[in-house]
């Protein structure tokens, strides 16, 4: 029950989100749309992970835009994003503060815990289906759970 009401919330402030950012014109994402739980990263150089089950940081993509989020530390971020074939390029990041008028982020730090290590990013979309995610960066490799 606790998870429950805790994802409606959390749906309704994405979709307020979403829906008041100037760049949704319609949702055209196709499998890649939805809401994704960041579950695992794996450090390529290393061999290292990080299995992250109860670590609340989600993407979400709707229409031309894909979020990140931190719910415990209240932090989002918004992208603009190409999907073309196995690849999925991130770019123009942006601080989701509507009262600043959502700044570009200058600094890539911010974006580390989210797996993202450059401000244009592109991934290998290793898995796409139904419930699954997979995205390979030069770096890292992200594991996603559909949401």
């Amino acid at each position: 029950m606790k998870r429950s009401i805790f994802s409606i919330i959390l749906l309704a402030g994405m979709l307020m989100t979403l829906s008041s950012c100037s760049w949704f014109h319609g949702d055209n994402s196709g499998k890649l749309g939805g809401y994704w739980h960041l579950t695992r990263i794996d450090t390529l150089e290393t061999g290292g992970y990080e299995d992250m089950p109860q670590t609340p940081i989600f993407y979400s993509v709707q229409g031309e835009i894909l979020e990140v989020r931190n719910v415990d530390a209240n932090l989002l971020y918004i992208f603009r994003y190409k999907h073309v074939g196995n690849t999925l390029s991130l770019f123009d990041a942006r601080r989701s503060w509507r009262e600043q008028g959502d700044p570009v982020v200058e600094d890539v730090e911010e974006l580390r815990p989210f797996g993202i290590n450059k401000l244009e990013e592109s991934f290998v979309i290793e898995t796409l289906d139904g419930n699954h995610m997979v995205l390979r960066s030069g770096m890292l490799k992200l594991y996603f759970d559909k949401f």
